[in-house]
């Protein structure tokens, strides 16, 4: 027997919608790139939302194709992003050129606030529709209900896990970095906790290799395990000893690290490892900086690879009931009742439009954007973007504009910026350029020429760039680009605190027998030297690369054959056919040498020369 009004709610039908599950399909590609992201929400992570298949079936984790990352510092070009960088920058609406991410990796963030209010947000809204389906004896809605509940703990696991492994990976890289974070910080506490750990493991595995050596049957120290075990031993590096010697004594043991701020000296410290630059090249073409941490970028990279399960089996587990539960819940939404229907397309529409909007997420401005409209509607001042703007402009221009910040997991911090205003160039004459600030009216810069002269690039990028065709060719001889670029790259008036500085390319550049050129093919067309305008920014000479044929003659260099002639030298080490560039002037090799080189490839015998072949 059931009350009059849920008596009434179960008998209201002046229409029925038996189809409805096809709304459950809806919105798959937006609430992919959502959620695939691994940003935290704070209101919403525990409502139901669209698309609950794209959790099941792991389409968060699918990487995405035409997207190119450039590791300027280390001359590495890949395609291979992982899938929520890419969702993420996607999510970011970065600027054509000047957008620029800082990474650095921070002590963890306790948000058990906002965890709270989310719980309690999902509490009342899907407890709502249990009862609403069981006062009413609505049990295909109940069981649909059921089901949106199922689908949300899935979804936890399913990010939850994603969330972990990007923290995990964060500790394995601030762990082996080759320098240890500042005492008294938290990076600090925590390396030497997980050196610990590593610590116990070792002596944990010694010992039992120990029992096996002198288990019946088994050789003995002076066997084979034994020397494997010393070989191990052995092998521990030895700058670790000490920490490894302090770990292992009972009398000081090292408990896991609680970040509290008045625990330690210096709370606020962010670890950013090595700086490196990083150029990334989106679907749309858009070109964003990276400035982060090299080891960041060692394998299995985040950035690259992507985070690594820590529970795969379970993980597997989890999604197959995330299946199940989507299935239940296309079959009973349109088997309900229609107040049960009605409350539930509300439920799940509305969260999956806000958190496609990244309302309360970490990356999006939407407390000031709420305070602009209670500004404008209710106290009729100037709009937040106004006042924004206003800012910026009365900001110091050589300073970067920081317009927000988020984390990735609890402990990656990503710092989305654009470059300094008086990072901008100005043509004060014919050919003729200077830095700073645009004037007022005047649009920032989009050119990549800018983008180009902002990052500082050495004579070795130079070359990486124009190997990954990043650089116009020259065509006619006209190297009007190229002269440009020299002279907005050296007028340019750096913010000594901030980004990639510009250096000499003889100071960082030591001129040995031994070094391995950064290059195979000529530097004629990128030496600086034939649009010198610096002094500083000369080439030093750069010697020929030991390199098979196979290599310098290799497709994948399409730079070569488009504006280089390399001249081939016949190496005495292993009489391979290498390219070696010529002389300062970036001139290409004449007729009599190249006849020369020719005679000496072709004749076996030693020549006046110094080629021979072996």
């Amino acid at each position: 027997m059931t009350w009059a009004l849920w008596e009434s709610v179960h008998n209201w039908s002046p229409f029925e919608i038996d189809a409805l599950g096809l709304v459950t399909l809806l919105g798959a590609d937006e609430v992919n790139g959502a959620v695939g992201r691994l940003v935290k929400n704070a209101y919403l992570e525990y409502l139901p939302i669209l698309g609950a298949f794209v959790i099941a079936g792991n389409q968060i984790t699918n990487k995405a194709a035409g997207w190119h990352l450039y590791n300027i510092s280390q001359g590495i070009h890949t395609t291979d992003l992982s899938a929520w960088l890419t969702r993420w920058m996607l999510s970011q609406d970065f600027e054509t050129t000047r957008s620029f991410v800082i990474w650095k990796v921070t002590p963890p963030r306790s948000k058990w606030k906002d965890t709270i209010i989310a719980l309690l947000i999902s509490l009342i809204f899907n407890g709502f529709l249990i009862a609403l389906t069981i006062l009413s004896k609505d049990w295909y809605g109940f069981a649909n209900a059921l089901a949106m509940d199922i689908s949300i703990l899935v979804r936890v696991y399913v990010v939850g896990q994603q969330r972990a492994g990007v923290d995990a990976r964060i500790d394995e890289v601030v762990k082996k970095a080759k320098s240890a974070p500042p005492e008294g910080t938290y990076e600090a506490a925590r390396r030497a906790w997980l050196l610990q750990l590593d610590a116990k493991r070792r002596e944990k595995e010694q010992s039992k290799r120990k029992g096996w050596s002198h288990s019946p049957g088994q050789h003995t120290n002076g066997g084979v395990i034994g020397r494997l075990g010393a070989s191990r031993q052995d092998s521990i590096p030895p700058k670790h000893a000490e920490q490894q010697a302090r770990a292992l004594s009972p009398e000081a043991p090292i408990k896991h690290p609680r970040f509290d701020p008045s625990n330690f000296k210096d709370p606020d410290y962010e670890w950013t490892g090595t700086p490196t630059k990083v150029l990334i090249i989106q679907t749309d073409s858009k070109a964003v900086t990276f400035w982060m941490p090299q080891e960041l970028l060692f394998p299995p990279s985040l950035f690259v690879e992507g985070p690594s399960l820590l529970h795969p089996r379970m993980y597997f587990v989890i999604r197959s009931i995330g299946w199940l539960a989507f299935a239940v819940h296309i079959v009973a939404i349109g088997m309900a009742d229609l107040a049960s229907q009605l409350y539930t397309v509300v439920l799940i529409v509305l969260p999956t439009l806000l958190l496609v909007l990244k309302f309360s997420c970490d990356d999006s401005r939407w407390v000031s954007t709420l305070q602009a409209w209670a500004r404008k509607y209710l106290y009729r001042g100037l709009a937040g973007s106004e006042r924004q703007s206003l800012a910026d402009e009365n900001a110091s221009s050589s300073e970067p504009v920081t317009l927000r910040e988020c984390w990735i997991g609890s402990r990656l911090k990503a710092e989305i910026c654009e470059w300094p205003a008086s990072y901008e160039f100005i043509e004060t004459a014919p050919s003729t350029w200077s830095s700073g600030p645009p004037p007022k009216g005047r649009e920032r810069s989009t050119r990549r020429q800018d983008l180009y002269a902002w990052l500082a690039l050495s004579s070795a990028e130079e070359e990486s760039m124009d190997k990954w065709d990043l650089f116009p060719h020259i065509r006619d001889d006209n190297t009007t680009w190229w002269q440009t670029y020299k002279k907005k790259k050296y007028c340019l008036k750096r913010n000594p605190t901030f980004g990639p500085q510009l250096k000499s390319d003889k100071a960082s550049t030591a001129d040995t027998t031994d070094d391995v050129p950064t290059s195979i093919f000529q530097t004629g067309r990128t030496k600086t030297v034939n649009f010198a305008v610096h002094t500083s920014d000369i080439h030093h000479h750069v010697q020929a690369r030991k390199s098979s044929t196979v290599v310098s003659n290799s497709s994948a260099f399409p730079a070569i054959s488009d504006h280089e002639h390399p001249q081939n030298v016949l190496n005495d080490t292993d009489a391979a056919l290498t390219q070696s560039p010529t002389d300062g002037r970036g001139e290409l090799p004449s007729a009599k040498a190249s006849d020369t080189i020719s005679t000496a490839a072709s004749d076996p015998r030693p020549s006046s020369t110094g080629l021979k072949e072996d």
